[in-house]
């Protein structure tokens, strides 16, 4: 069969959605298994995954089974789960395997909408556009960035074509994307935002009594992400609970805003009449020391946060010292944290954090969980000489992901004059996790293009796949798996 697949009855005047009848299975699994080979790419031509800092961390994380206070458990669960204990190439599989499958799926059943003359060009193209994004560099990362956009794809899958997927189906990427959530620890917070603004939009729609096209779109989206976040908090905070007797999702949370909010402001000043009235905080002993930018602060030797016990024994006095230094220094930090949230979303460089650092910053904790093979491995890398990051294709995949970011703003303006929720409600809610996720990085971090790139390279993907629904004629939104049965059809299009 014909990797371009069948598409009967197509017409300029109506469309019927015919499900299975776009990629064949047989294209699918040729499609997933390119896909699969682009992203192992980049280790192999390393020699090894390659890795950050924080990927010491995490691997003590699964060796230990118990949660950290300054990463969210669910990436080193997923590491001890993967076998990343015996090999670091065995999660680099994993992720390489569950990129394929969602990328595969969203292009297969978007795919029936086109023409049949379109589809081997499009997957084609669609093909080069992932090869050449940020996506293979992030799957080949052994750290949890490349989650952060897996769980806005599922979550599109989910939203998009629910009526198109099995129960099964449907169960796995709901996991999916719960599980996605616990990886990071700004991943509930992210997909809150989104069932927010998807509320919102929501209201808006119901007061203006439009069409259940829309209604129905943005109540998945808002249903679906609250109940991600909620229960992958939920998850991070039974582990937290069970371990430490702390009901919170982010145990550490606290000390990365007091290094946010003293990097802002003057937190010498704020802190100094408690400190000279006779409060016993740690920080005074240190406030000639604590401005520093919050990287600094956080992870380098000379920071004052290891002779104050690091984040196991600041965190609860951090918890103490925000409210006050809020109340001094808010207007700076918002008005910094605004400047920072322009800067995250331009600032979305391939190879941040991929550089030599990630390969000697491996020492005694390695050791003491018997990974002294992974320093000896990651020692004998292109990345160990930096010599990795000449090779990645900085140009296209960043020009893909800004001309990404670029296109999907004109079709949210495009659909919108058109009338066309399946072109500019998609765009629109990827674009507001995108800047959500840039304002969360800026209200408590400095500004690192890797925490762009870790959902950038979802805009080209998006752009071409919701630019080809923008060129065909509009399929009428599939509220049930029954509703594209044939002769069944919902609220023609053009009345929404």
């Amino acid at each position: 069969m014909s990797i371009a697949g069948t598409l009967n009855g197509f017409s300029t005047g109506e469309v019927t959605a015919a499900a299975g009848r776009g990629l064949s299975a047989r294209a699918q699994l040729l499609f997933a298994a390119a896909v699969f080979l682009a992203c192992l790419a980049p280790a192999v031509i390393n020699g090894y995954p390659v890795v950050f800092p924080d990927t010491e961390g995490y691997l003590v994380a699964a060796d230990v089974f118990r949660p950290q206070f300054t990463r969210a458990f669910g990436y080193g669960a997923f590491l001890r789960a993967t076998g990343g204990l015996w090999s670091l190439w065995l999660p680099i599989v994993v992720q390489a395997a569950l990129t394929a499958w969602l990328v595969t799926r969203s292009v297969a059943l978007d795919s029936p909408r086109w023409p049949l003359a379109w589809r081997l060009p499009l997957a084609l193209s669609l093909f080069a556009v992932v090869a050449l994004s940020h996506a293979p560099w992030l799957a080949a990362w052994v750290q949890p960035d490349l989650f952060t956009g897996l769980m806005l794809l599922a979550l599109f899958l989910l939203v998009e074509h629910r009526a198109d997927l099995p129960l099964a189906e449907r169960l796995l990427l709901l996991g999916m994307v719960i599980g996605c959530v616990t990886t990071h620890l700004t991943h509930p917070l992210l997909l809150l935002g989104l069932a927010i603004f998807a509320f919102a939009c929501l209201l808006v729609v119901r007061l203006r009594r439009a069409g259940r096209d829309l209604l129905w779109r943005f109540r998945r989206a808002a249903v679906l992400s609250l109940l991600a976040a909620g229960v992958g908090w939920g998850a991070l905070a039974a582990g937290n609970w069970i371990t430490y007797r702390a009901l919170t999702g982010s145990l550490g949370g606290s000390v990365f805003l007091f290094a946010r909010l003293a990097a802002d402001g003057d937190a010498a000043a704020a802190l100094r009449p408690g400190c000279e009235a006779g409060k016993p905080w740690v920080a005074c002993r240190y406030l000639d020391r604590l401005k520093l930018s919050t990287d600094e602060f956080l992870w380098r030797t000379w920071s004052p946060l290891p002779e104050m016990g690091f984040a196991p024994k600041f965190m609860h006095e951090a918890a103490e010292l925000n409210p006050i230094l809020l109340r001094q220094v808010w207007p700076e930090w918002l008005a910094n944290s605004a400047v920072r949230t322009l800067r995250q979303t331009v600032q979305f460089e391939l190879g941040n954090g991929m550089d030599d650092e990630g390969t000697w910053t491996f020492g005694d904790p390695m050791i003491q969980i018997g990974q002294a093979k992974v320093i000896d491995a990651v020692t004998d890398t292109l990345q160990a000489t930096d010599d990795l990051r000449p090779l990645m294709p900085r140009l296209p995949a960043e020009t893909l992901a800004g001309a990404g970011l670029v296109a999907l703003a004109g079709l949210v303006a495009f659909g919108f004059v058109r009338r066309r929720p399946d072109v500019w409600v998609p765009a629109l809610l990827f674009l507001t996790a995108y800047l959500g996720n840039a304002a969360l990085v800026a209200l408590g971090s400095d500004v690192f293009g890797r925490y762009a790139a870790r959902l950038v390279w979802l805009a080209p993907l998006l752009a071409g796949l919701i630019a080809a629904r923008a060129a065909c004629p509009p399929v009428p939104f599939q509220f049930s798996r029954h509703a594209t049965a044939p002769g069944a059809m919902n609220v023609p299009a053009q009345k929404r």
